[in-house]
C-alpha cells in the first residue's frame, strides 16, 4: 500500500499537489506537512491527515516523517 507524504502542503503548490494526490490515492493514504498552524487546522477540519512542523527541525523530520513509501 502506498503511504504518501507531501511536504509543504499548506503552501500554494504543495496544497494543490496534496489535494490531487488525495483524490487519486485516498485521504487515508496521504499525509501533508506544513508550518502554518491555521491552515493545518483548517485542512484537518476538512478531513485531511496533516502534521504541523518544519522540515528544518531535525527532530521533527526524524521522529514524525517515518514510514512513508513516497515523499513529495
Amino acid at each position: 500500500m502506498k503511504k504518501i507524504l507531501v511536504t509543504g502542503a499548506t503552501g500554494f503548490l504543495g496544497s494543490n499537489t496534496f489535494r490531487r494526490l488525495c483524490e487519486e490515492f485516498g485521504r487515508d493514504n496521504c499525509t501533508g506537512t506544513g508550518r502554518n498552524p491555521a491552515i493545518v487546522k483548517k485542512m484537518k477540519e476538512e478531513g485531511y491527515k496533516m502534521i504541523r512542523g518544519d522540515l528544518s527541525d531535525e527532530s521533527f523530520a526524524k521522529n514524525k516523517l517515518q514510514g512513508f513509501s513516497h515523499i513529495v
